[in-house]
């Protein structure tokens, strides 16, 4: 996928999210968990074998969820450094997702992992799950 086509894909999904909800959120740190991961992997590896395709759809809805979250977390009052925690990390993310194939791209992914590695681990803090929607249970 192109990086304009990344960026439009993302755009679009930006524009259409739903407030995050608590199984996003788990799913929010699961994604991170995995493109730690990858990211890590493809820091050691050379530009032939880190080939990007799946990897960069994959950090542009890592992006794309980021914002979700963070405006989840404004929506329902949760202390104003949270919401921006998860904002600069998905400006981090694009930004060196945008850098991928323009210099060291090791150091890009090792950031990339680095990155992913703590957004996994404030999802899963109680100070983000307290600011998320519980679902209601169904009316019957």
């Amino acid at each position: 996928m192109s990086r304009f086509a990344t960026l439009l894909v993302l755009a679009c999904a930006i524009m259409a999210a739903e407030p995050a909800s608590a199984s996003d959120v788990h799913a929010f740190a699961q994604r991170a968990d995995a493109l730690k991961d990858e990211a890590m992997t493809r820091s050691g590896a050379t530009l032939s074998v880190a080939e990007p395709g799946d990897f960069e759809a994959d950090v542009a809805a890592f992006i794309t969820e980021a914002r979700t979250l963070a405006n989840t977390l404004s929506e329902h009052g949760a202390p104003s450094d949270l919401p921006c925690i998860f904002r600069g990390m998905a400006e981090d993310a694009e930004y060196r997702l945008g850098r991928l194939g323009d210099g060291d791209d090791a150091e890009d992914y090792y950031e990339l992992g680095a990155l992913f590695d703590e957004a996994a681990q404030i999802a899963r803090s109680p100070d983000t799950g307290m600011y998320i929607p519980l679902p209601c249970p169904a009316a019957g």
